[in-house]
């Protein structure tokens, strides 16, 4: 018996020699990015922009307070790769959106169905004798925006969505109950991982197309699904699936493409669960979402 436990002792004493334990405790943020190479593509001056979920909202308001040129158009959240798909071709080839649906009706009161805007609802476009004129204004100043920023942030949100099953455009959410002639001809969809990459392919040769020179930075949201429109799971487990198929797609597909790089926002959040939520499990600490943007300066910002 002492015989085995001496040679016991003597293996792992040699394994502790050869293979010393680290003094680091636990995984940084260096971890995670040591050893990535990026493009340094802006300073503060560089116009730039966001879109996406909720948490490109929270970016893009610390870019503000950071004092970063940042254009804020009025397109709001955009939970869905689809939808941001949509308004980019709106905007940049207004001739090819020729929606089913094209506006949501509550009696003489008009709203947006793909845009959900600064307030939490549709986007009011104003009534039956001006709405047209106003949509196209609004699709107007989305385009400029997009031809004029020499960086654009996208975060992926969700691969659910609602849509017209005619035409299978994407609303900004499900759609509400008492619009007027349209609750029959709404359906459910989620992507899969080969129609996010489709989606995610058509917004990068858009915005390409026409602003050549745009430096795209893509990231995954890591803020969870609480609900979802496929009952057989959670919204808290398929949010699992919905941020796998978007990181698979978005991780094969910007290996095809210059001038578009990947932010770790979901690894950094991930690698410390406890430290990096509110009370809710879903929204981000803002002390994390500092530590995030201090990463994206490292990672894409000149250091002047």
């Amino acid at each position: 018996m002492f015989k085995k436990i001496r040679a016991k002792y003597v293996v792992e004493k040699l394994m502790r020699k050869k293979y010393p334990k680290k003094s680091k405790e636990s995984l940084t943020i260096d971890d995670i990015i040591k050893g990535y190479e990026t493009d340094k593509i802006l300073n503060k001056k560089t116009p730039i922009t966001t879109i996406g979920s909720c948490f490109a909202e929270e970016l893009r308001q610390w870019l503000k307070s950071s004092n970063y040129n940042i254009k804020e158009p009025k397109w709001g959240q955009v939970y869905n790769i689809k939808n941001i798909r949509q308004i980019f071709e709106m905007s940049l080839e207004p001739e090819k959106w020729n929606p089913v649906e094209e506006v949501w009706k509550f009696d003489n009161d008009i709203r947006h169905p793909y845009i959900k805007g600064p307030e939490m609802e549709p986007y009011r476009i104003g009534d039956l004798d001006n709405y047209k004129k106003n949509m196209s204004e609004l699709h107007k100043s989305f385009a400029k925006v997009l031809k004029s920023v020499d960086v654009i942030i996208i975060t992926l949100g969700q691969t659910e969505y609602w849509a017209n099953k005619n035409d299978n455009s994407a609303f900004y959410a499900a759609p509400w109950n008492n619009i007027k002639n349209g609750e029959e001809n709404h359906r459910f969809y989620n992507l899969s991982v080969e129609e996010v990459k489709n989606e995610l392919k058509q917004c990068f040769d858009l915005l390409i197309k026409h602003n050549p020179n745009i430096k795209i930075v893509i990231s995954v949201s890591p803020v969870p699904l609480v609900a979802s429109g496929q009952e057989s799971l959670t919204g808290y487990i398929l949010a699992g699936k919905a941020k796998s198929s978007q990181h698979i797609a978005t991780l094969e597909v910007i290996e095809d493409y210059e001038n578009i790089q990947y932010m770790p926002s979901f690894e950094i959040v991930n690698s410390d669960l406890i430290g990096s939520y509110l009370s809710d499990g879903r929204h981000i600490q803002p002390s994390k979402v500092k530590k995030i943007m201090e990463t994206f300066e490292k990672l894409f910002v000149i250091n002047e």
